[in-house]
């Protein structure tokens, strides 16, 4: 099982633009909660996305959920009629849950992965 934590920043983002990420980002399974042994869910940093995957221990799956990620994130770089957009990312694999961690338990049904509730 893989734990991968991806921080997006747009530069120069526009109305919406955030929006819209969470929504691509989500389509590539990232949710900005996570759930906990607890069995609770909470709401990550600002910015932040979490995706739990259950594949093999190999770099590939790495490369994979880059390109995933970029893919989600060029959709509105590439699609925006704005000059100087641009992009920074940070995306970190873990093969283990043991993360250090304080977050507020979320309230917000809409953040959750399809057929998860509170």
């Amino acid at each position: 099982m893989s734990h991968f934590f991806a921080r997006p920043e747009l530069h120069n983002a526009g109305d919406g633009d955030y929006e819209l990420l969470h929504k691509v980002m989500a389509v590539a399974g990232y949710y900005r909660v996570i759930q906990l042994k607890d069995g609770h869910w909470y709401d990550l940093p600002t910015g932040e996305y979490y995706k739990n995957t259950i594949d093999s221990t190999t770099i590939t799956s790495t490369t994979i959920e880059r390109y995933e990620v970029e893919d989600a994130i060029l959709q509105i770089v590439n699609n925006n009629t704005d000059k100087g957009k641009d992009y920074s990312l940070v995306l970190t694999k873990s093969f283990t849950s043991d993360v250090c961690l304080k977050l507020k338990r979320t309230t917000d049904t809409s953040k959750l992965p399809p057929g998860e509730n509170l």
